[in-house]
């Protein structure tokens, strides 16, 4: 059984309560039987209430714009973990809820708010004053580098006090036994050549509406960039 399939098991079995209709002869059998199984696998409590969440992204890690995709995982308390499934690629948030739901709507509106920054930038001087094709090329990735660095900060800034280390662990520890398969990538540090497309790219980051993402139901709310 994978652990997907183990998890809803234990969840299943922790339902049967006497408050949901069980007998108590049913309901302490079902205790006993989650208890046998999470010590048998190792799954504490904790672990128990990590769920994943996934979204489809259109760039590998290699794209500036993912280096703000950390700064989400730890605004939420997440991991996450990249996946290459042919020519598709995903990204998935391992977290306890509402983390992962609130990181991939912070992913998309994001993504979606870099989108505009760049259109916008590629109307501006600083880009048309480039003539070469590598160069403009170069000053788009220095714009979304700035811009997503920037954002990062500003999702650190909104969510620090919520920020758990004890929690990323765990979804850490969730997400590896998920992926066993996974590595580490390190990314080289990030180098911007054109200062003029990188301080554009900071305040495009400045101007969108950021908010904490969930409202009185802790459900993702009122994230909105410009429109």
């Amino acid at each position: 059984m994978d652990r997907s399939k183990l998890i809803a098991k234990i969840r299943a079995l922790k339902e049967k309560t006497t408050g949901n209709g069980c007998t108590e002869a049913e309901a302490l059998a079902a205790a006993e039987k989650a208890a046998a199984l999470m010590a048998e696998h190792a799954i504490s409590e904790d672990k128990l209430e990590i769920r994943d969440q996934s979204a489809d992204v259109k760039t590998t890690l290699k794209a500036a714009r993912s280096r703000l995709w950390p700064d989400i995982a730890r605004a939420t308390n997440c991991a996450f973990v990249h996946l290459t499934e042919g020519k598709r690629y995903r990204i998935v948030f391992v977290g306890c809820e509402p983390g992962p739901e609130i990181a991939c709507y912070l992913r998309d509106v994001c993504d979606r708010a870099i989108d505009r920054g760049i259109a916008d930038f590629k109307e501006s001087k600083v880009y048309k004053s480039r003539r070469a094709t590598s160069t403009r090329r170069k000053a788009v990735e220095d714009f979304t580098m700035a811009m997503a660095g920037r954002l990062g900060q500003r999702l650190e800034e909104i969510f620090g006090q919520t920020i758990s280390r004890e929690k990323y662990a765990v979804a850490r520890d969730v997400r590896d036994e998920m992926f066993p398969d996974s590595r580490i990538i390190t990314r080289k540090p990030a180098k911007i050549r054109f200062w003029q497309a990188g301080s554009e790219g900071l305040n495009t980051a400045d101007k969108v509406n950021l908010a904490r993402g969930v409202g009185e139901q802790a459900r993702p709310a009122g994230l909105i960039g410009r429109d």
